[in-house]
């Protein structure tokens, strides 16, 4: 999953100017916060977020592969959580 954490680029809406920064999943999973582009604010994940982006790397990571390797990267995924 970590690929697919290192090229999506997850969107977070300013809770000041309301205006959304996007920054690599992976660097959002690691500092859980990001700079907001236009105001210059910190914009902090929240558990809810969190949650959600870990579920959509999830769902992305078994885009484009076969019944096999879905099973395989799902095994992978469950050992990881461990």
């Amino acid at each position: 999953m970590s690929s697919v954490a290192s090229v999506v680029q997850y969107p977070l809406p300013c809770p000041e100017c309301k205006n959304y920064t996007s920054q690599p999943a992976e660097t959002l999973r690691k500092d859980r916060k990001s700079t907001c582009r236009v105001c210059g604010s910190t914009i902090r994940l929240t558990d809810q977020q969190l949650e959600s982006l870990e579920r959509t790397l999830s769902h992305m990571s078994g885009c484009g592969l076969r019944k096999d390797e879905i099973e395989l990267a799902t095994e992978e995924n469950e050992e990881e959580a461990v």
